[in-house]
């Protein structure tokens, strides 16, 4: 392996992060459902190749 890199990572800081978890709960708690996370691309580089995926945030608030 050559090179992994991620780019278009959603970032907030504390307190917008704080936020946006006790609105997605309360709208989960609400609705009962919520929606996908954010996606942002992950590229991996060998030597045969190079290949770019899109990833979805698997943590809850972690925008």
């Amino acid at each position: 392996m050559i090179r992994i890199e991620a780019r278009d990572v959603p970032v907030r800081s504390g307190v917008r992060r704080l936020a946006s978890m006790a609105f997605d709960t309360a709208l989960v708690l609400v609705t009962g459902g919520g929606d996908l996370p954010p996606a942002f691309s992950v590229e991996v580089a060998k030597a045969e190749a190079t290949v770019e995926v899109a990833v979805h945030a698997a943590v809850a608030g972690g925008i």
